[in-house]
């Protein structure tokens, strides 16, 4: 039989955890990305029973399911609140980073043979980062080499000489965004 002063203390213990317990706590998949980035978001609460539930996720965004999921599309910093019972809340202040990120478009052939369609090979972007572009021939020899935020390749060497048609190899990179590019693929020249 335990004495009763292992249970006051144990019993003291329990008290003081659930006094100083955070009544609600939100939970989020994730708290950083880019642009049109979906947030799954959560709650775990110490507050029985919930009878009704109110989410605030900036500019003017609310929802009262209890697992949301929220798109957020505009860049910034975004504080979400959460109300229980009418009552009973909590603010995470700058909880979602939201940032303007870029996005590419890669073609897979060009046929640089002056036609006027189609001459250059041209990388589409939203031009919010300066980029790297790497272009390699079947060899693996550097043919090309450009730092731009919209880059363009004529397929031709820096001497002026035309390359050969056949599988080519690029690497494009940033080195000025919060969120790293690195990416990369074969395309094909037909002359």
């Amino acid at each position: 039989m335990k004495s009763p002063t292992c249970f006051i203390i144990v019993f003291s213990i329990f008290l003081n955890m659930v006094v100083n317990a955070q009544p609600i706590v939100i939970k989020s998949d994730v708290t950083k990305g880019c642009d049109s980035l979906s947030v799954y978001f959560t709650y775990t609460s110490t507050i029985y029973p919930v009878t009704t539930i109110k989410w605030d996720f900036g500019g003017g965004v609310t929802n009262s399911s209890a697992t949301p999921t929220i798109k957020y599309s505009v860049p910034g910093l975004y504080s979400v609140k959460l109300i229980i019972n009418g009552t009973d809340s909590i603010t995470e202040n700058n909880f979602i980073e939201i940032n303007a990120c870029d996005s590419l478009i890669v073609p897979n052939v060009f046929t640089p043979n002056d036609d006027g369609f189609n001459d250059d090979f041209k990388v589409t972007s939203n031009g919010k980062s300066v980029l790297q572009l790497r272009i390699f021939a079947p060899t693996g020899i550097l043919v090309y080499k450009s730092v731009a935020k919209n880059l363009k390749w004529d397929g031709r060497l820096p001497s002026g000489e035309k390359v050969l048609s056949g599988i080519y190899f690029y690497t494009i990179e940033n080195a000025d965004a919060v969120h790293p590019i690195n990416k990369s693929g074969f395309f094909y020249i037909y002359r």
